[in-house]
């Protein structure tokens, strides 16, 4: 059996549930500071920080990959004895790529380049990352923590138009999900209602809970594209190009705002708040560039590679648990109502009952299953058509 090293793939994602806990406790801490930056600093200095450190130790990861890579043991004349990683392609369940649904071929694309992945990875998870920063503005760090885990609805709606079939337990979960989403939005605390008119006030209407939605769907988008990219691409060169693309749009947005303040007459200054002062800013940001970032897109695409996207999501949502106790720690507590804490149960209990449903593969297109059933049938004429032109072959030499 091969020898597996690293940590077992669901471990592996656990611990990057509890390090994506951790973010939304640090950007909190951020934003209560004296003087604290803008949203478009924090997400430009968090994914700069991010790509150094992937840069730094992707030569650790990639042999860390290859020396798995090299116990996996191929067996030519007993191929059932050769590990999963050592099949031939055309072995594993794959989608057609004619004909069908162009959205399922797209959402199951399992042999791109590498640039094309962490180009698009990087944008869902960009997009997903600047909704939650301005969410985390107008909201607790528990609260938006509970939001996030709309993603156990969004997932295996995604993932089943790439070709997955959840099973009833997963739509149940879904059904939970979308009950504790609304428990939690319809929940609004004093703290929450002066933060979010504060914002309004400043041209905001959306709300904290809206981007925190928001984040969520494009959140489920990257889960699923990741599944399909982790089966053919090293988990460690997804996440150090993920990182570059993450910190090069974070770079590209702080350059584009720090124009539009100089264009207006203002200092750049006000943007950047305490940052160059603040001890515990600067601490903050260096966690959530580091822990949230770099350490947990590894640990993210080490595990998705072996784990279904459904059930992958489960355990993510063990993240609100890490976020409430590192805010009672970090934070101090934070003030929730009681419809926030039943909401968040209801969306734990949701990933927890999907957590049971079994692994589904996905589902071949009608034509290629009947193209494979006409092929089996017409194999055995095919072979006896081959024995007699042996036999012809044969008589004439004779």
């Amino acid at each position: 059996m091969p020898v597996q090293r690293g940590l077992p793939p669901k471990l592996a994602l656990l611990a990057a549930a509890m390090l994506w806990g951790s973010y939304s406790v640090s950007v909190r801490l951020i934003f209560s500071t004296e003087q604290p930056p803008d949203a478009v600093v924090v997400l430009a200095l968090r994914g700069l920080l991010q790509a150094a450190a992937m840069l730094a130790f992707s030569s650790t990861l990639q042999q860390d990959e290859r020396s798995t890579d090299a116990t996996h043991v191929h067996h030519k004349d007993t191929p059932q004895l050769t590990t999963d990683a050592q099949q031939p392609k055309q072995q594993q369940p794959v989608l057609q790529r004619q004909g069908g649904n162009l959205l399922r071929q797209w959402l199951t694309l399992e042999s791109p380049p590498l640039w094309m992945a962490a180009l698009e990875l990087g944008l869902w998870n960009f997009s997903a990352t600047s909704l939650q920063t301005l969410g985390l503005q107008l909201t607790s760090a528990t609260r938006a923590s509970f939001l996030i885990q709309a993603t156990v609805m969004l997932t295996p709606l995604f993932s089943m138009l790439a070709g997955y079939r959840p099973g009833p337990r997963v739509w149940a979960a879904c059904g939970l999900a979308l009950a504790g989403t609304l428990l939690v939005t319809a929940d609004e605390t004093e703290a929450v209602a002066a933060a979010v008119d504060g914002v309004a006030a400043a041209g905001f209407e959306l709300g904290g809970d809206g981007f925190i939605i928001l984040s969520a769907v494009f959140y489920s988008m990257g889960v699923v594209r990741l599944a399909g990219y982790a089966g053919s691409l090293p988990p460690a060169r997804i996440a150090t190009s993920k990182s570059f693309v993450l910190g090069g749009l974070g770079f590209g947005s702080l350059a584009v705002v720090s124009a539009s303040t100089l264009a207006q007459g203002q200092p750049l200054s006000a943007m950047w708040g305490g940052v160059a002062t603040d001890p515990v800013c600067w601490a903050a940001l260096l966690w959530s560039g580091l822990g949230p970032g770099a350490l947990a897109s590894y640990l993210h695409a080490q595990g998705q590679k072996h784990v279904a996207p459904a059930q992958a999501q489960v355990i993510f949502s063990s993240k609100p648990v890490w976020a409430a106790g590192l805010a009672w720690l970090v934070l101090g507590g934070e003030e929730l109502g009681v419809l926030t804490w039943l909401g968040g149960g209801v969306l734990m209990a949701a990933g927890l009952l999907a957590s049971s449903e079994k692994q589904q593969q996905p589902q071949q297109p009608h034509r290629e299953q009947h193209e494979e059933a006409q092929l089996e049938e017409a194999q055995p004429a095919v072979q006896a058509v081959a024995v007699q032109d042996a036999q012809r072959r044969s008589r004439r030499r004779d």
